[in-house]
């Protein structure tokens, strides 16, 4: 019965469905059936479609058909356009076409006999779309595993229960795996799905991102029940867990996740294998959110069939830096099973990736995406990348096949806070209790007090867990400090300043931090335990410089520097014990350090200079005693610990340079020869016993881990010797201005200093970021064609511009290697991958204060470009109110400039994006303004454009003569310029369009009235004054006269024409955003010339909610058949071209028209659903004109929906504050 050969017959109504579809045919083929699809096939077959498809429906024991509206119409042969259309309509649905007349002829010559032709449906409402010779066999559908169960036993001739021998126990229920699991669970599980522990079970499990685990988990108990609730809980999609750094997000979820797979990945099993610690956690729930009432359902074991986690701190996640979902999205519709990874807007990618998560039981763990989140401002806690959050708010929204989705942040996600009460659970992770955070202490090394030994809930080390707030990383790599250092002793704690430490993030943490550097440079031969100089090599090449600039080479001065030096290290332990001081201790130890190289360096000068003679390098000396400055004698094993302390702290500086895991190759690229003083000195020819062994000992400390071929610590500690190389590298350059500025001041400067080379010395930043940039951009192919390819570049763009080599990288490794160009054929990563949030953080790097200033050392044209670059991806990505700020740096550097041209398109740019933002004020001055600089320039084709952006801007404004004359004139101009296009094309002809039929909008919106039950205007019944004759006297108050109708509908047949003429321009050249205006254009027309022609049906034929006739038959047969099917296709494929083009602004007023389409077809669940995600897109953006005309909308289509009076005060409130006049009177 198995390894039958199915073939499946469906139409390619979109990409949900097509997905849908293949989803299936993996599930048969999981389930032992060998289905035949034409996706399978890469690229055409060689025998062509035709003898392909007839030859599978030869060689197949069944035909599923999937039956939709879209198949049954091109099975009818309705699907294929006439004459007239646009060429790439003549071919589409051919396929369902040919095989549509197979199967009749098949049935014809078989008859009754042809039981191999099978109709599935996805949904119950398709049954009507069954093929009339189809209809009286028995259809399946798939709404259920039921239903599904069903499908298997009539392939396998079967009965749903295969019965046992009498008086015998029948055999267990047959089960099976797959990979598709349906929307509708609510009925009992298919007797062939994999339900049980019992059933063949096979999980794809993706490599964990997340970082090892360091041992047991402390006090969070509660936090591990309440997570495995979430999970067992259908109603929970999404549950956050908030914190601070270093509270233990992270650890938790990988200790959860841990525990998980022991459990072989159920989440209703006992709460653990043999030998696994109990769970006695099971508290009630103390969030909002109700806990499930227990059913039978919820009792059955169920197991995740996908896990994939992502950690975006392991991905870099500098605040100067501007991080993408890019990666994180590819990977993930890799591993979820997407074909084509790269396709679509980043907004359809998270939407998509959602789909693919919520088909079947999946847990998916985001680990600090804070990265992505805005962090001050009215936006705070918002999700800047349009894909991570679709991704979050779809999951939030759509049904599951059961799983979860676990986020850690250290900011509250805003946007999901309308789901809390319902499907998501927001968790602040408090800091540790005293007790849990003493057990921590004790189990890190804290385990004596003095001589004694102490138990884990010894009273001091509670002390201790309060007094640093119980923060859970300080109290680890406290413990493990002081286990290491001092010998497990808490009461050295004092050795931190922890009563310095202010609340602010990392604060205490730091301390630790700087305690444990402390300790890794003590040198045991310094009197009072002085302190190494790893920057010695630097130190001395700095203080080179400096003498050479200010000629000073006294004796006197090395006394002088010696003597401060020994105030400081002669009796280390004594400063040590008062606290008063440890605060700047730190500080003037480095000082003093470098206080006396100076002076033993310039002493040992100035004694070569005048002849003085000096110890022999290598004479014996006589240890002094203690505080006298002089060496102490230390062991070889001394020796040994030192210089493996050395190395470690060598290797915690060297993680400060990444913003992710540090790869075995960077670090070995970092520490080759010549070493990078000050950075790599004691790791330069290192034996690899000697690295692994400071690895080892950093690891035992818990300050860094090994996850593969990197090294990574947590981004508090990369974070804190990042700020320490930083600050290294801004003392350098300020002491060596401030020597430059002496020497200036000096009127008469040494004769050395005129000859010295002005160039300063890098830094151990500065070294260490050029050299990872050198090696990233030469062991990286010149051009990556995939986004993980160019990571390698991406990464570099970082490391280059804090290397100061900004015009370099800008030019060599963005534009050249990523981009490939900036003209029309470039922006490779953007139009072949879709890397615009990786584009933009990449951006990120060559300004310095994003978005407003770039880095000085660019060229001025560099930095316009980058500032126009950064508006048009902020703008794409659907932060709109980012994009403004770079605009308007930019136009006022070009206008500075007197750059006519790029100020043309500045103030072009800033004009649209307020038209966007409804500042119209704003809009028709910069309008205005761009005009004026397209003047100036003398060029035609900006002079056109500038018109045309004022004229929009007039037009919503209210002001429809003065935006129609300026329209006119752009398209005079174009006409004497380009004869061949003699009416404005692409977006320029939309906004065109969009004024011509604005009184055809109007009358046709009153016709829907009509058909909902809203014939008086909005806001009459409110005593707002309905919509006066203000157009030439052609629109009344009520619906349009004949006459009206008649003039309004040539109206619509104009702009039908431009917008054809438009779409021939388009076509060839593959535009998406163009063929979608256009295809919007041509549909609206149709729609408003349909309306004004169309009769209402009679009063009471409408739903009890006053929408629209639930069949949407009266309406349809006010049309041609082709007539509604054109309408229909308009606008589906403006709205999925919409998408595809990315283009946010534009996307609303598809959704809108098509929303009318579909109420007055009686579809009125979609047109909810258009209008609720046109608000979502529009209040995001936010685009408050957008709004007024979906509020608008919906009160017009759904009259009697209880908050039209709050609608339609909120939409005349927008209207004011906006002064969008063009929606004024309505």
């Amino acid at each position: 019965m198995t390894n039958k050969t199915l073939f499946i017959s469906y139409s390619h109504d979109n990409d949900a469905h097509r997905e849908r579809v293949l989803g299936l045919s993996q599930r048969l083929r999981s389930d032992g059936f060998f289905t035949q699809l034409d996706r399978y096939v890469p690229g055409t077959p060689e025998e062509g479609w035709p003898r392909w498809m007839l030859n599978r429906l030869d060689e197949a024991a069944f035909v599923l058909v999937i039956c939709t509206e879209t198949y049954y119409r091109r099975f009818r042969g309705h699907g294929q356009t006439q004459d007239g259309h646009p060429r790439h309509e003549r071919t589409r649905g051919k396929g369902t076409d040919w095989e549509g007349a197979i199967i009749t002829q098949d049935l014809y010559d078989h008859g009754s006999r042809a039981t191999r032709f099978v109709p599935v449906l996805f949904d119950a409402s398709h049954a009507r779309f069954i093929p009339e010779p189809l209809r009286p066999r028995s259809r399946y559908l798939l709404d259920s595993d039921t239903g599904y169960g069903k499908l298997l036993d009539f392939l396998d001739g079967v009965a749903g229960i295969e019965p046992g021998p009498v008086a015998e126990r029948p055999p267990g229920k047959r089960r099976r795996t797959s990979p598709l699991v349906l929307d509708n669970t609510q009925s009992p599980p298919s007797p062939r799905s994999p339900q049980s522990p019992s059933s063949t079970f096979d999980p794809h499990i993706a490599s964990t991102r997340l970082p090892s685990s360091t041992g047991e988990l402390f006090g969070r108990q509660k936090e591990l029940a309440r997570l495995d609730r979430a999970l067992r809980d259908p109603a929970i999609h999404v549950i956050q867990l908030i914190a601070w750094g270093g509270v233990g997000k992270t650890a938790l979820v990988v200790h959860w996740m841990a525990r998980l797979a022991a459990r072989d990945w159920c989440w209703q099993a006992p709460d653990g294998p043999p030998g696994h610690p109990p769970d006695h956690s099971r508290t009630p729930r103390t969030d909002n959110h109700p806990s499930p009432s227990p059913t039978k359902q919820n009792d059955v074991p169920r197991r995740a069939r996908r896990y994939f986690d992502w950690s975006f701190y392991s991905q870099g996640a500098r605040d100067r830096d501007s991080p993408s979902a890019d990666a994180f999205i590819a990977a993930a519709l890799e591993f979820f099973g997407d074909p084509d990874p790269q396709r679509g807007s980043p907004h359809d990618r998270g939407a998509r990736l959602a789909e693919l998560v919520a088909r079947e039981p999946a847990i998916l763990i985001l680990d600090g995406i804070e990265p992505l989140q805005y962090g001050s401002g009215p936006l705070q806690g918002q999700i800047e990348d349009p894909a991570l959050l679709a991704l979050v708010e779809s999951l939030a929204q759509r049904p599951g096949a059961g799983g979860l989705c676990v986020i850690t942040s250290r900011r509250r996600l805003t946007d999901l806070a309308a789901f809390e009460k319902y499907t998501v659970i927001a968790h602040g992770l408090e800091h540790l209790h005293p007790r849990a955070g003493a057990a921590l202490l004790h189990h890190a090394g804290a385990t004596r007090r003095g001589a004694a030994t102490i138990h884990p809930d010894d009273g001091e080390l509670k002390h201790a867990s309060r007094e640093v707030r119980g923060h859970a990383l300080t109290l680890h790599l406290l413990g493990s400090y002081l286990g290491r250092a001092h010998g497990g002793d808490i009461s050295r704690r004092d050795r931190v300043p922890f009563q310095d430490a202010n609340s602010d993030q990392g604060g205490h943490v730091f301390r630790v931090i700087a305690a444990y550097e402390n300790w890794l440079q003590e040198d045991p031969s310094l009197p009072g335990n002085g302190y190494l100089l790893p920057e010695k090599g630097l130190f001395l090449a700095i203080l080179g410089q400096l003498l050479l600039r200010t000629g000073i080479l006294f004796l006197k001065t090395s006394l002088l520097f010696n003597k401060a030096s020994l105030v400081v290290l002669e009796d280390g332990e004594r400063i040590g014990k008062e606290r008063w001081f440890l605060p700047m201790a730190k500080r003037i130890r480095d000082i003093a350090i470098a206080l006396r190289t100076a002076g033993n360096w310039i002493g040992g000068l100035d004694a070569r200079l005048h002849g003085i003679e000096r110890p022999r390098q290598g004479a014996p000396r006589r240890p002094g005693p203690a505080g006298s400055g002089e060496p102490r004698p230390i062991t070889p094993e001394q020796r040994r610990d030192m210089t493996n302390r050395q190395r470690m702290l060598a290797i915690l500086r060297l993680l400060g340079l990444f913003d992710r895991p540090a790869h075995k190759d960077l670090l070995a690229t970092l520490c080759r020869e010549p070493p990078i003083r000050g950075l790599t000195d004691p790791l330069v020819g290192l034996a690899k016993e000697d690295w692994n062994g400071a690895v080892h000992s950093l690891q035992d400390l818990d300050l860094i881990s090994q996850q593969g071929d990197a090294l990574d610590a947590h981004p508090l500690v990369r974070a804190y010797f990042a700020e320490r190389l930083q600050r290294q590298t801004n003392d350098i350059a300020n002491l060596l201005r401030l020597a430059d500025a002496q020497v200036k001041a000096d009127p008469a400067p040494p004769k050395a200093a005129k000859k010295v080379d002005r160039e300063y010395p890098p830094s151990p930043w500065v070294s260490g970021h050029r050299r990872l940039y050198e090696h990233l951009t030469t062991t990286t192919p010149e051009r990556p064609d995939t986004l993980v390819g160019l990571a390698p570049l991406y990464q570099a763009i970082v490391h280059g511009c804090h290397a100061g080599l900004h015009r370099e990288t800008l030019h060599d490794v963005y534009m050249d290697r990523i981009l490939r160009g900036t003209g029309p054929d470039g922006f490779y990563s953007r139009t072949e991958l879709g890397a615009m949030g990786a584009d933009l953080g990449a951006g990120a790097c060559f300004f310095e204060h994003p978005w407003r200033q770039p880095a000085a050392r660019l060229a001025a044209r560099d930095r316009a470009w980058l500032l126009n670059d950064a508006s048009l991806l902020l703008r794409a990505l659907g932060r709109l109110q980012e994009a403004m700020e770079p605009l308007q740096a930019a136009l006022q550097m070009t206008v500075e400039q007197e750059d006519w041209k790029n100020a043309a398109i500045g103030a072009g740019n800033i004009g649209q994006l307020a038209v966007i933002l409804g500042d119209l004020e704003q809009a028709v001055a910069d309008g205005e303004r761009s005009v004026q600089f397209a003047e100036r320039s003398e060029d035609w084709l900006l002079i056109r454009d500038g018109k045309v952006t004022h004229a929009d801007a007039l037009h919503q404004a209210g002001k429809t003569e003065e935006a129609r004359r300026l329209f006119m004139d752009a398209e005079r101009l174009q006409a004497e310029q380009q004869p061949q296009y003699s009416w404005l094309y692409s977006v320029r002809g939309f906004l065109y369009c969009e004024l011509l039929l604005a009184e055809a909008e109007r009358a046709a919106w009153r016709c829907v009235g009509e058909w909902t039950g809203a014939a008086s205007p909005v806001g009459a019944e409110t005593g707002t004054p309905p919509l006066e004759d203000t157009q030439q006297g052609r629109l009344s108050p009520r619906s349009p006269t004949g006459q009206q109708r008649d003039a309004l509908t040539v109206d619509c047949h104009q702009v039908t024409e431009r917008a054809a003429q438009a779409m021939e321009f388009a076509l060839p050249r593959n535009r998406i955003l163009d063929i979608a205006l256009n295809r919007l254009t041509l549909g609206r027309a149709a729609l408003y010339r349909a309306l004004l022609a169309a009769v209402a049906p009679a009063a009471g034929h409408g739903d009890a909610a006053g929408s629209a006739p639930a069949e949407g038959t009266a309406f349809q047969a006010a049309l041609s058949p082709r007539e509604y099917a054109d309408i229909e296709s308009h606008l589906d494929t403006a709205v999925d071209g919409l998408r595809a083009a990315g283009r946010m602004e534009f996307l609303p007023e598809g959704l809108v028209t098509r929303a009318a389409f579909r109420a007055v077809s009686g579809d009125n669940t979609g047109a909810r659903v258009d209008l609720a995600e046109a608000l979502d897109i529009a209040e995001r953006g936010p685009m408050p004109l957008l709004e007024v005309d979906i509020l608008l909308a919906r009160v017009r289509l759904f009259p009697s929906d209880p908050e039209r009076a709050a609608l339609e005060a909120e939409a005349r409130r927008l209207v004011k504050r906006h002064g969008y006049d063009r929606r004024a009177k309505e």
